[in-house]
């Protein structure tokens, strides 16, 4: 008894001194010191999917790391993306030019059960589906569609123009759109109710580098053009609902998870993030991270958008709370039952 209350009184002063931090600017959870180069949190909001230059992890959000994932040597992962599903663990790497890799890691087997070697260029992005069934791919100009159950890559959708590349993909959450953004300066919004999937939007833009889907019904996208972020109408035109300026430079990737965008901007060799509360559209929180180590900040948003995890400035974890406090209960609720363990 005395030994809980004792626990609960430590908890307590160590959840206070947690909240004024955060209040300071301050708090966050720092990880392993080491360079991350790409950030994935799982659907169920418990895990994270962590890369280095070489290595591949899973944490839990304690800081404990549960697996290592093995990766060939020689092999640089690029792109995280989890399965909606959380059973799947897709990892694009990077060797040459002719020894590039997607590998799509199992948890409940803890094996990896499919992988996909090509001439690729360095994969510039990779999108799951809605029924976690497949993988959306880009080759230069060109869409690829890759069932995991079967293996089969299904032949090459082409939508956009050489020399220009796809830069962006993303599947709309109700799986029936799919989005792809090229440096040929249009996005393009494919129907994944035909077979093969056909254009039927085409959207002009002077460059977008990432794509974001919000809403089960598919309603709105987010499109990154320069330094500014437009809001599209998904359900009619795609005309522009609204548009958010960075003002402090380019904007490289986006994230929108529940009422939460983040942004990424590289500008003066810092990296600046943004996030929006898209309720109000307002920036509620705005982060600037000396980006040398790494090149780019890894960053992803918890699944139900009040958390941020990133890479700081030496390279570490960093995870903020977006809404600005300690989570007091669930902190208490681990402790607990630990104890009881």
């Amino acid at each position: 008894m005395f030994k809980t209350i004792g626990r609960l009184a430590f908890i307590f002063l160590v959840c206070g001194m947690g909240f004024n931090n955060l209040a300071s600017g301050s708090g966050n959870l720092q990880f392993p010191n080491i360079p991350i180069r790409a950030i994935a949190w799982h659907p169920s909001g418990t895990l994270l999917a962590l890369s280095s230059d070489t290595k591949l992890w899973l944490y839990n959000l304690d800081g404990l790391e549960i697996y290592e994932i093995p990766i060939d040597v020689g092999q640089s992962p690029l792109k995280l993306k989890w399965s909606p599903n959380g059973d799947y663990l897709a990892v694009s790497t990077y060797a040459d030019v002719r020894n590039n890799r997607i590998s799509v890691w199992d948890k409940s087997t803890d094996r990896i059960i499919r992988t996909i070697t090509q001439d690729w260029p360095a994969i510039a992005d990779i999108a799951w589906s809605s029924d976690s069934r497949s993988l959306a791919m880009n080759w230069y100009n060109e869409l690829w569609i890759w069932n995991i159950e079967t293996g089969q890559v299904s032949p090459p959708l082409i939508g956009h123009q050489l020399p220009n590349s796809i830069v962006a993909v993303a599947w709309s959450p109700d799986g029936k759109l799919l989005a792809s953004a090229s440096n040929d300066r249009t996005i393009k919004i494919w129907s994944t109710e035909t077979t093969p999937y056909q254009v039927i939007q085409t959207i002009s833009v002077e460059y977008a580098s990432s794509l974001a889907w919000w809403g089960t019904n598919s309603n709105q996208l987010a499109v990154t053009n320069g330094s500014e972020i437009q809001i599209l109408d998904a359900t009619t035109d795609y005309h522009a609902l609204k548009t958010l300026s960075d003002n402090i430079g380019w904007i490289i990737h986006i994230e929108w998870q529940g009422n939460s965008l983040v942004t990424s901007a590289v500008g003066n060799n810092d990296d600046t993030l943004r996030v929006w509360n898209t309720l109000s559209w307002e920036s509620s929180l705005v982060i600037q991270n000396n980006a040398s180590l790494p090149a780019q900040t890894a960053l992803s948003l918890s699944p139900d958008g009040t958390q941020l995890a990133y890479s700081g400035q030496n390279g570490e974890l960093v995870i903020e709370n977006i809404l600005g406090y300690t989570p007091l209960l669930e902190r208490i609720y681990r402790a607990l039952a630990k104890e009881s363990n």
